[in-house]
C-alpha cells in the first residue's frame, strides 16, 4: 500500500490524506474490539470489566495507527501536519476529560462503567499519543515510529 500512496500525485495525497488517517485509524480500533463484539453478538451483554479492557485496547491500537498514518502518509511537511493532527486531537481528549471529572465531581452524573472505559481511552490517547508524537519528532527515519 505504501508503494501506491508514493504512486499518487501530491495533490491526490492532500485530497486523501486525512480520510485516510482518520478511516485506518477507526479501522484498526474496530478490530482490536471485535472479539467483545462478537461476545456481545452471541453471548448477550458483555461484562463491564470487558468493555473497559477492550475499549482501552482498541483506543491503543487506533491511536498508534493514527499517528502512523498522520506522519508517514503526509506528502510533504509530516512534522507539521503530523503535529497539527496531534493538537486536536490532544485538545478533544483533553476537553473529554475535564468534562467527564467535571461531571463526577459536580455530581452531574454517576460514575458508570461507560464513563470509567471512555476515561481509559482518554488517558491511553494522551500518554501514548504524546509518546509516539515525540518520538516521531525526534526521528529523522521516515519509517520508524
Amino acid at each position: 500500500m505504501f508503494k501506491f500512496w508514493k504512486a499518487l500525485p501530491e495533490w491526490a495525497q492532500w485530497v486523501i490524506y486525512l480520510p485516510c488517517v482518520f478511516i485506518s485509524s477507526a479501522g484498526a480500533g474496530l478490530l482490536a474490539s471485535l472479539p467483545m463484539l462478537i461476545g456481545w453478538v452471541l453471548w448477550g451483554n458483555p461484562s463491564k470489566v470487558s468493555v473497559i479492557i477492550f475499549s482501552s485496547l482498541s483506543a491503543l491500537v487506533a491511536t498508534t495507527v493514527f499517528y502512523w498514518a498522520a506522519f508517514y502518509l503526509a506528502p510533504r511537511g509530516k512534522k507539521i501536519a503530523g503535529g497539527i493532527l496531534y493538537a486536536a486531537m490532544m485538545f478533544l481528549w483533553v476537553l473529554t476529560f475535564i468534562r467527564i471529572t467535571y461531571e463526577w465531581s459536580q455530581g452531574i452524573t454517576p460514575v458508570n462503567y461507560k464513563d470509567i472505559a471512555t476515561l481509559c481511552q482518554t488517558l491511553i490517547g494522551i500518554t501514548w499519543g504524546s509518546f509516539l508524537f515525540i518520538s516521531a519528532f525526534r526521528s529523522n527515519d521516515e519509517k520508524q515510529l
